[in-house]
């Protein structure tokens, strides 16, 4: 296939649902099996908080929140005003003591082991600490592919912008789809030069060599550049990077200037394939969620105006919002 005749900011050719699903599935499934291996449903005989029931099991409260909305999606918990009970199926068939019990059927796969680490606080490997390849990037781009890059690009209005910072923008996706949809742009790809490395027979892929410029760097220590009209920040804002990160990327928008996040959010629909990215998250290192109105009030303190959400694909929004004028800096 001629990758230079595929445009990114489109959807796929081939539906990947029936796979995806099987995967969404397969981690519910997975959620099932941890709970029966830690006996779970017993402790929840009674109403529980998740703060509650990880002190009980000696557990992460942050990763047991998600397999609470997990379990509850399947009807094996129920949730409420905060707390969460067995239901009388889980009573019935999952919790060890019963006549009906079938929870030997249910066995952690690799999904679930590492989810297990998680929930102890044991996990060997966050997103941080996984070795990069080629290969995982692709992954990852591909993954993005099946929604997130299209809602992205289809949110956004670039039509009079001429330069665009793709900030730790990985494997090069986002920067390929906008450059396609917007002849005239020219991207800035900015990542560690390892990254840029990986990301680079990406863009010679789609012949965007010309179009789209790889730079190697570390953007919490090294300039960025600027005089750019748009920032897209994809999923690299994480617990104390905010604020620096934000700081940096006004600085670098010229005035009026957009600037994109691509962010997973809180108050997502609570729905089984969101429940599903949620435990993979946790096992990618990936603990941290905000609401839009959090992300909202975060990037108004940094002078960005006009907030609002663009785009959802699942559990990630995409935010945008402007530049402020100079004189609204005195608020920030």
């Amino acid at each position: 296939m001629d990758k230079s005749n595929q445009m990114l900011y489109q959807p796929l050719a081939i539906d990947p649902t029936p796979l995806t699903n099987l995967t969404m599935y397969n981690r519910i499934y997975e959620a099932v099996s941890i709970a029966v291996s830690l006996d779970l449903f017993t402790y929840l005989q009674t109403d529980k908080r998740p703060g509650q029931l990880a002190g009980e099991l000696n557990l992460d409260e942050d990763a047991v929140y998600p397999l609470l909305k997990a379990l509850a999606q399947v009807g094996c918990v129920a949730e409420n005003d905060g707390k969460f009970s067995a239901t009388p199926l889980a009573g019935a068939y999952l919790v060890s003591s019963s006549n009906l019990y079938i929870g030997q059927e249910f066995e952690p796969g690799s999904f679930g082991r590492q989810f297990l680490q998680v929930l102890s606080d044991r996990q060997a490997e966050t997103a941080q600490g996984l070795r990069w390849s080629k290969e995982r990037l692709r992954q990852i781009g591909t993954f993005g592919l099946m929604g997130l890059i299209q809602s992205t690009v289809a949110g956004c209005q670039l039509t009079n912008a001429r330069r665009l910072l793709d900030l730790g923008g990985g494997h090069g996706f986002y920067s390929i789809a906008f450059a396609q949809k917007y002849p005239l742009l020219q991207v800035t790809l900015f990542d560690l030069p390892h990254m840029v490395k990986l990301a680079e027979d990406f863009v010679r892929q789609f012949s965007l060599e010309q179009r789209i410029t790889l730079c190697g760097g570390n953007f919490m220590e090294d300039s960025i550049g600027g005089g750019y009209d748009a920032v897209l920040c994809s999923n690299v804002f994480f617990d104390q990077k905010r604020d620096f990160v934000l700081d940096k990327a006004y600085q670098a928008l010229n005035p009026g200037g957009q600037l994109i996040v691509n962010t997973r959010i809180r108050d997502a629909a609570n729905n089984l394939a969101n429940c599903a990215t949620a435990l993979l998250l946790q096992v990618r290192g990936a603990k941290e969620l905000l609401s839009f109105l959090e992300w909202q009030s975060a990037l108004e303190c940094h002078n960005f105006r006009q907030v609002k959400m663009a785009g959802l694909s699942g559990m990630f929004a995409t935010i945008i919002a402007q530049k402020g004028d100079p004189g609204d800096e005195g608020n920030r």
